[in-house]
């Protein structure tokens, strides 16, 4: 290997280096605080207790839930580790991926044959160090999560799709494609959706229909493996989104977030005006200005699609094309009748890849033919060094909201402690909260609960918007309608809401007294008469 062709090398691995120990490092300030870790923990639970075995029924909640966008093919691996390496897993797979996710931009990058040998180099450095990735509230930042395998496998079928365009009649293009469009459907709900949006917006605006071919071959290959698994989890996933979007959007983030516009317009100067760090917090937040300002190339790729700049090198077209399709996926989730669909900036994260390609083969050529080809990759390497400050101030940012969340009063542990204590012999705990992040800490103790998990099928027989005040709010007639129709035996209440259940008690509650009392926190101890029989443990998908 050459001195020249070294150098690049050396940038790409250092790149992906880097990648891993920035990730590595939010992952390990956020550990505290990530609540999906209890999730996580209790559906492996689940899967070991059902023999491996995939289920559509979620086990050991009492109320009737299914795995609507609760893909399990991660947690079924998962489960045939012990839970110290799992736990360790938990930190570094998001660092392993993204890490992963550079050097295959950087092969992706290499592709594009009208560019010099920096130019794989200058996009890895660039995609491993975009600020959105880093930003200091991602759900990729806060424990076990599939989105970066989603991710990396969505970067991987457009690459896919990228290869038959050029050649129809690849092997290996096909074999990529498709591949990795199984995986999408196997491993992550947003992945899938991901994919279907924007290969449907690809091909209606860009006329690139392969994707579309890719996405439902994977289909067919995920109903072929596992066909009663996969038929449920898409039935059950269909109905938690269509339930969600009724039920579910209104009492969260509608209820958060009157409108991503509106607050360019109005809410977030009203915000600053009376609290300037809520309101840059809330600023901080808006998926137009995450969007806009933490992944800029996504304009400059865009801007290259709209003057025909570059768009001669064939990957460098392709790659605008998808940047313009992620960017209006965006817009396209970005109003209040289609929030439900997830937050929109994870669509321009999505396509991320390829706005770097795009927007940095678009930037390079203008400036090369400007100024010069050094000059290009020196302005290349100093975006990169603009993008590292920008991830340093969201790396700090993760402590301070660390040091914030750590200086509240921890009140779970000692909860679950005394319910521990407190129960009966031979008696399962069967637990609710008029909280329910609550019952989701509580997730990873071996007992029954009522938990609203994945929404499709109502909640004790209520609708969603009659249940909740807010999510994850319950109202109190809501709690004591659960409490009474599944027998709960322990029942944490949140004092800020309210304090107390039953003034009018069920005739068959012999019993209920505190069992353990903080300053925001009251666990009820409850005693029936006939308890209820414990729920079915195995569900199976085939």
């Amino acid at each position: 290997m050459t001195m020249v062709a070294s150098v690049p090398a050396l940038i790409i691995a250092a790149a992906g280096v880097m990648t891993f120990v920035i990730s590595a490092v939010q992952s390990h300030i956020n550990a505290k605080h990530g609540t999906d870790h209890a999730v996580h923990s209790f559906l492996i639970r689940c899967i070991r207790q059902n023999n491996y075995r995939l289920f559509v029924r979620i086990p050991n909640l009492i109320n009737k839930a299914y795995i609507g966008a609760l893909p399990l093919y991660l947690h079924w691996i998962f489960a045939h580790f012990s839970p110290g390496i799992m736990r360790r897993a938990e930190r570094l797979i998001n660092p392993f991926m993204n890490a992963c996710q550079v050097l295959l931009v950087a092969m992706v990058a290499g592709w594009a044959a009208g560019m010099n040998v920096y130019f794989a180099a200058i996009c890895a450095l660039l995609f491993a160090l975009t600020p959105q990735f880093y930003h200091a509230l991602s759900a990729r930042n806060f424990g076990l999560s599939a989105r970066s395998l989603g991710l990396f496998f969505l970067t991987a079928a457009i690459a896919g799709g990228y290869l038959v365009e050029a050649d129809p009649t690849s092997i290996k293009g096909w074999g990529l494609l498709i591949i990795s469009c199984y995986l999408i459907w196997a491993f992550s709900t947003f992945g899938a959706q991901a994919l279907i949006l924007i290969s449907v917006l690809a091909a209606l605006l860009t006329g690139h229909f392969h994707t579309i071919a890719g996405a439902v071959a994977g289909l067919i290959v995920f109903v072929c493996l596992h066909p009663r698994y996969s038929l449920g989890y898409l039935y059950h996933t269909y109905r938690f989104i269509r339930a969600y979007s009724v039920e579910l959007a209104p009492v969260y983030v509608l209820s958060r977030r009157y409108s991503i516009w509106r607050d360019i317009i109005r809410d977030i100067w009203i915000r600053i005006a009376k609290n300037p760090k809520d309101g840059l917090r809330y600023a901080y937040e808006n998926s137009l200005i995450v969007s806009a300002l933490l992944n800029p190339l996504f304009i400059v790729a865009i801007l290259g699609k709209i003057t025909v700049l570059g768009q001669d090198e064939p990957l460098v077209a392709y790659a605008c094309d998808f940047a313009l399709a992620g960017w209006a996926a965006m817009l396209v989730t970005s109003l209040r009748r289609t929030r439900f669909l997830g937050e929109p900036e994870r669509y321009v994260e999505a396509t991320t890849p390829w706005a770097v390609i795009g927007g940095a083969a678009v930037l390079l050529g203008f400036l090369s033919e400007r100024y010069s080809v050094e000059a290009a990759d020196t302005a290349g390497f100093g975006l990169g060094l603009v993008f590292l400050a920008v991830v340093a101030i969201q790396v700090a940012g993760s402590k301070i909201l660390s040091n914030y969340l750590n200086s509240k009063p921890h009140q779970i542990e000692d909860a679950m402690k005394a319910i521990s204590a407190g129960s009966v012999d031979g008696e399962a705990v069967r637990f609710c909260s008029n909280n329910e992040q609550y019952t989701k800490l509580m997730l990873p103790n071996d007992w029954q609960f009522s938990y609203c998990i994945a929404v499709g099928h109502g909640y004790c027989g209520m609708a969603i918007g009659e249940a909740f005040s807010q999510f994850p709010f319950l109202h109190r007639e809501a709690l004591e309608k659960i409490v009474a129709t599944y027998k709960i035996n322990a029942c944490a209440l949140d004092r800020a809401l309210f304090e107390d259940i039953f003034e009018n008690p069920p005739a068959d509650l012999l019993k209920i007294e505190t069992q353990f009392l903080s300053e925001g926190l009251r666990v009820l101890r409850l005693e029936w008469a006939s308890p209820m029989t414990a729920p079915a443990t195995s569900a199976v998908g085939g």
